[in-house]
């Protein structure tokens, strides 16, 4: 951290020297929902600015990339690409006083630092740049909002398909799902049917196939939630709704294909045949995992597989969305650099450059990525779905404090998928639990 500090004192003491002409940025001027939007200030040559941001190895020489294409236009603005690890993490650095000037950050992680103000805003930004923002998905800017602002655009967002062995179907004589999204009938009686046809009860689990694998995480959860006109908050965010009927019905569901139909493993089970393994050993027929990893499933060869969309509940087909945000740092002492340079990270180049490890929530960007995947030849041969489920997506509203909610739901939820239970009492349960959280200044 002592670099970290040095490095801010130095830049500090440059900027008593700026002449006039560069404190304009101090200038405002007034807008419609009365927020100050910041003059063009001409960009200081010589300066640093940082980036925190997690990489794995695939994702390094292409963040580098964008790095290098940075150079060439901002030779006089250079960028230290911070990993975190030790001491170098967001919440030290924040904490520390001495934030990176941009960084990447989760759903859960990002609101908090929005509603501090350690996330900046950026609408009047965006505004006096006219930034359209039309190209991205919209469920894909809700994951950068609080309470109507954007504080983020975002690195990469993902969404729910269904990873489906094809082989599975036409052995057992079923109609497969359909190819497109909002297509022939699919609805919940349609994937509930096909679960208990593919369905094989062995006499252990490891010689037992399930038709279907949906513990992917809570976010997949909500795909169905949502599908049956659920919502987790009211307007206001003061009170879940996880105890009315649409989310109830949801659960239930859910917990019956789980115990009562045995068509889904429980969580103990699936920890024992593996995460992915149980799909690629021809144990489970449709596993609901984001699109983003399909890398991960392209090396199956022992059987057919693709893409196909999600059942349609009382509300459509609806979709569960997350993913990653970038935001810019509200105590940055380079925000005028730092902003040009998040213009920078967020363009439809760069995004479509990162596209391959950071799934693009640009549509120009992932029709892109789909096009030179479709050119490679690498599966799956329903790529073009993925756009329509990216579409359909539903992020679930930002709140502070919803690491805390998410706690209480892995904890209330999770029982019921470990060994069922009432589902009224314990959605009530979480209610009680959550509401006060909701409703703390």
């Amino acid at each position: 951290m002592a670099r970290v500090t040095t490095r801010r004192s130095l830049l500090a003491s440059a900027a008593v020297a700026l002449t006039p002409a560069l404190a304009a940025c101090a200038q405002r001027e007034a807008t419609p929902r009365g927020e100050a939007v910041p003059t063009v200030a001409a960009l200081r040559s010589g300066v640093k600015i940082t980036l925190l941001n997690d990489a794995n190895q695939a994702a390094t020489p292409l963040i580098e990339g964008v790095l290098t294409d940075w150079k060439t236009k901002q030779p006089g603005i250079s960028v230290e690409w911070l990993r975190p690890g030790g001491q170098v993490n967001l919440t030290a650095m924040v904490a520390a006083g001495t934030p990176p000037d941009l960084f990447s950050v989760d759903q859960n992680g990002f609101a908090a630092l929005a509603k501090s103000g350690d996330a900046l805003a950026l609408d009047p930004y965006l505004r006096r740049d006219k930034l359209d923002l039309a190209d991205y998905f919209p469920a894909s800017l809700d994951m950068g909002k609080l309470e109507g602002r954007q504080h983020g655009l975002p690195r990469a967002f993902n969404c729910g398909v269904l990873y489906t062995n094809l082989s599975h179907f036409e052995a057992s004589g079923i109609t497969p799902p359909p190819d497109q999204w909002g297509g022939a009938r699919w609805g919940w009686a349609e994937f509930l049917d096909a679960t208990r046809r593919l369905s094989i009860q062995g006499a252990s689990h490891e010689d037992s196939r399930f038709g279907a694998d949906l513990l992917g995480g809570i976010g997949f959860f909500w795909a169905f939630a949502y599908a049956n006109g659920g919502a987790l908050f009211n307007a206001d965010m003061t009170a879940t709704r996880i105890a009315e009927p649409p989310i109830v019905e949801t659960v239930q569901f859910l917990a019956d294909l789980i115990h009562r139909h045995r068509t889904n493993p429980t969580p103990e089970v699936k920890a024992k045949l593996g995460d992915r393994d149980i799909f690629f050993r021809g144990q489970a027929t449709m596993q609901l995992i984001g699109a983003s990893n399909v890398n991960l499933y392209q090396a199956i060869d022992q059987f057919k597989w693709d893409w196909r969309p999600l059942p349609a509940g009382k509300a459509g087909a609806k979709n569960w969305g997350g993913g990653n945000t970038f935001g810019l740092a509200g105590k940055s002492q380079l925000r005028e650099e730092a902003w040009t340079f998040f213009k920078h990270l967020t363009s439809q180049a760069s995004v479509t450059a990162m596209a391959s490890q950071y799934f693009p929530a640009r549509r120009s960007s992932l029709q892109a990525f789909l096009d030179a995947e479709a050119k490679a030849g690498r599966p799956p041969a329903n790529r073009q779905m993925v756009v329509a489920a990216m579409q359909n997506a539903v992020v679930r509203p930002n709140h502070p404090r919803y690491a805390e909610v998410q706690t209480i739901l892995d904890e209330e939820l999770g029982t019921l998928w470990k060994q069922g239970g009432a589902v009224q009492a314990a959605a009530d349960a979480a209610k009680r639990r959550i509401d006060p959280i909701l409703q703390a200044k």
